[in-house]
């Protein structure tokens, strides 16, 4: 089944309501500009859904909690949905539920040295606790 503009309107709008714990956390960090950037949540691109969206740069951050995220089907569609979103010009950054849960400190400081990367133009080098796809 093919989901149209309109479902995938109203599902957002629906998961804007109910957002996981690790969502909420990161979206206490990323509301209001706090960054220096605006972040929206739940932002439709085409068909897909990204957690969190920063249209200046180009920047995806997404949520990833056990279970949704776990099992070769669901892995193997988040590949495919980065690849997609990554030819369409768009960084990801996948961090998981309990990093930006239980370690509110380092999404901190982990957000602000992506966003100052990027906002430099360079490409942000892998780390521990994060994965990150750039554009292209």
């Amino acid at each position: 089944m093919r989901y149209g503009d309109d479902d995938v309107k109203k599902y957002a709008k629906r998961m804007r309501r109910t957002m996981a714990k690790g969502e909420a956390a990161v979206w206490s960090v990323l509301k209001g500009h706090q960054t220096g950037f605006k972040f929206r949540r739940q932002h439709v691109i085409g068909r897909f859904i990204a957690d969190f969206a920063c249209i200046e740069l180009r920047l995806l951050v997404e949520v990833d909690g056990a279970p949704y995220h776990e099992g070769d089907e669901r892995m193997s569609y988040d590949r495919y949905r980065e690849r997609k979103l990554a030819a369409e010009g768009w960084s990801i950054v996948r961090v998981s539920d309990n990093s930006v849960r239980y370690r509110a400190g380092w999404f901190v400081s982990f957000i602000g040295g992506v966003i100052d990367h990027l906002s430099a133009g360079a490409p942000l080098p892998p780390g521990d606790g994060y994965h990150f796809i750039p554009a292209g």
